[in-house]
């Protein structure tokens, strides 16, 4: 199948609210493959412009530092790439083994997350994190019951309790104002990330902060669960809390009127653990790559 045009690569892109900032990253990872895969040569002027791809993918959503992380270690590759050898298949192999890291590292969250989890728990959560779906995907069976933020405006939430359902696992579906009222009867909070900063603070679906800050004042302990390449490096861009169309609020007040921030940050000592394919730190443990 030939790889669809740049141009629908990146509308898609800009519009996609239900998969999460690692399925996004490792999507354009295929994407940028089976380019490269499909060209004869990759002379000075393909590597150019897939320079250029990258810089405008990675522009396109700031706050997922997954994105700009997995995609600039590609490109370490495509600078080192020799064009008199013209080993195109070594390029490929390199998006390919990017991901299959990046799934391995999920694979390693879900199964510490796992163990934080007792049968009978009540777990509230927020927004669609594909880690936290394949995290409660094995669930099934141990009797936790799972409190889900419809997080708007979009409505993620939704797609979450749906695929809860399907999986028979007894869930709750509350708006997100609802969510302080929750706080006090859950077991724990655990939350994905798009982007964790150098500090241990989280930048997630806007409302995560305001469920941190309910959490704490209940004493309920508030996980969140991210591999470490959403670590964003120092060498990372000014962090941008991307906004959204206001549209998307669905109201007849003046667009200047309304906001739509789609991401917050939450303080690093909000935050009881954090979870990725190492295990659990109760302090926070940055990567050095």
């Amino acid at each position: 199948m030939a790889c669809e045009p740049f141009a629908d690569l990146l509308h898609r892109f800009r519009q996609d609210r239900q998969h999460g900032a690692s399925e996004l990253a490792r999507q354009a990872l295929a994407w940028l493959g089976q380019s490269v895969a499909e060209r004869a040569q990759v002379d000075d002027a393909v590597r150019q412009m897939l320079r250029d791809q990258i810089s405008q993918l990675c522009a396109l959503r700031p706050s997922m530092g997954v994105v700009a992380h997995l995609l600039q270690r590609w490109q370490y590759q495509l600078e080192s790439f020799d064009p008199s050898a013209n080993d195109v298949g070594a390029l490929v192999a390199g998006a390919n083994e990017l991901s299959a890291l990046s799934q391995q590292a999920v694979d390693g969250c879900v199964h510490h997350a796992h163990s934080l989890i007792s049968p009978g728990y009540t777990l509230l959560t927020h927004s669609c994190s594909s880690t936290l779906m394949q995290l409660f995907s094995s669930l099934r069976e141990t009797d936790c019951h799972i409190v889900i933020c419809e997080s708007r405006p979009l409505n993620e939430g939704v797609t979450v309790a749906r695929q809860l359902n399907d999986w028979n696992i007894p869930c709750t579906l509350i708006t997100d104002a609802q969510a302080g009222l929750y706080t006090a009867q859950a077991d724990l909070v655990m939350v994905g990330a798009d982007s964790l900063l150098g500090d241990g603070a989280v930048v997630n679906k806007v409302g995560t902060r305001l469920l941190a800050l309910a959490a704490q004042r209940d004493h309920c302990p508030f996980y969140v669960v991210a591999e470490s390449f959403k670590q964003r490096p120092p060498s990372a861009d000014a962090l941008i809390l991307e906004q959204m169309d206001v549209a998307e609020l669905n109201h007849d007040l003046p667009h200047e009127q309304m906001a739509n921030t789609y991401f917050d940050i939450t303080e690093a000592d909000l935050i009881s653990a954090w979870v990725d394919e190492r295990g659990v730190h109760r302090q926070f443990s940055p990567v050095v790559w």
